[in-house]
């Protein structure tokens, strides 16, 4: 009884060893293979991330994505670069905006002072034409070409205090005061 026992026993025991190294060689197959799959895509989260972390708001991570969280997460990621690429657009606009705002107050300063420098020539070319009128009163011809420079100064004072009001930013409708 021993030796035929003996002889199935020696078999099981093979059988159980070939069997448990069988299993051991699966399992690490199996280990092996969604460890590579998981990296892959682990691997695809840190080069979008990289890219990002270096101002490229273009890349993106291609489909298809893994289900569960880490498909989610690329998902994310994605519409993440893509509000952030919005964003940068709208920030360069508004400094576009900020930009020729500033070129318009300087063309403001810029108009006030030489509409500025401007009058003050005018209103010594207004004195002397109002005087040289009067002084001519007996020429008519004369005084004619007198009067005709004070009303052009007039004409020039009337354009510059325009000009005053819009690089004080005022409104050019005069008022009663």
């Amino acid at each position: 009884k021993d030796g035929l026992v003996a002889a199935a026993n020696r078999r099981l025991y093979e059988d159980m060893t070939i069997l448990a190294v069988a299993l051991l060689l699966l399992l690490a197959g199996v280990w092996i293979l969604a460890t590579m799959s998981i990296g892959r895509q682990v691997g695809r989260l840190a080069d979008m991330a990289t890219t990002l972390g270096f101002g490229d708001l273009k890349a993106r991570i291609a489909p298809p994505f893994p289900r569960g969280e880490l498909g989610g997460l690329m998902k994310l990621l994605n519409g993440t670069a893509e509000s952030l690429e919005r964003q940068r657009a709208a920030i360069d606009e508004l400094n576009q905006k900020l930009t020729q705002s500033q070129k318009m107050e300087a063309m403001g300063q810029l108009t006030g002072g030489v509409a500025h420098d401007f009058n003050n020539l005018l209103t010594a070319i207004l004195g002397n034409a109002e005087h040289l009128a009067e002084r001519l009163a007996a020429d008519k011809e004369l005084r004619g070409i007198a009067e005709s420079i004070a009303t052009a100064a007039e004409r020039g004072s009337d354009l510059t205090r325009s000009l005053l009001a819009f690089a004080r930013k005022q409104p050019l409708m005069p008022r009663d005061i």
